[in-house]
């Protein structure tokens, strides 16, 4: 159960870390020179050892090399309920405690029979950044000097986790 723990874990974390507005369209020409989207994708199968896959699919959005929003999916895959429920209360638990100090969260988890589904957005326009950088030390090694994410940090940290990401 320890392994499972540390999973768990290194999962919340990537989740953690894991916002479009309308503009007029002279404003959204301008605005898509700048834009990029990175896709990274996270598989890890503790399936034979700890009984359960998890598998995590990340859209990064970024303008001008700052991240503005990500967007996971995660999917668990489990054929013991106990697995499930654990992951989704951690996860309720985590969401619901980083929304409450930094804001910028909106999620949803789904669980039917041996699948649990997150579908988390964290809006970083909408995320107090500084205070989460000031409360989290390793996440100075991710922004620039205000504080920003940058398209490289954040590629670097899914990557750090296990990521394969479209660059």
């Amino acid at each position: 159960m320890k392994k499972f723990g540390k999973i768990l874990l290194l999962l919340v974390a990537v989740l953690t870390l894991v916002g479009c507005q309308g503009e007029s369209n002279e404003k959204e020409k301008d605005k898509e020179v700048n834009e990029k989207t990175i896709k990274c994708t996270i598989v890890n199968d503790q399936q034979s050892t700890s009984g359960y896959k998890v598998d995590s699919d990340i859209t990064i959005y970024a303008e001008d090399n700052i991240v503005t929003k990500v967007k996971t999916v995660e999917t668990v895959i489990a054929h013991q309920k106990e697995i499930l429920t654990y992951f989704e209360q951690t996860l309720n638990n985590q969401y619901e405690e980083t929304n409450k100090n930094y804001g910028g969260y909106t999620y949803e988890i789904k669980t039917t029979d041996d699948k649990l589904t997150s579908n988390v957005e964290i809006d970083y326009t909408k995320m107090d950044l500084n205070k989460y950088v000031n409360d989290n030390a390793v996440m100075k090694e991710y922004v620039n000097d205000k504080n920003e994410l940058t398209v490289d940090g954040i590629t670097k940290l899914y990557e750090a986790m296990g990521a394969t990401c479209e660059k």
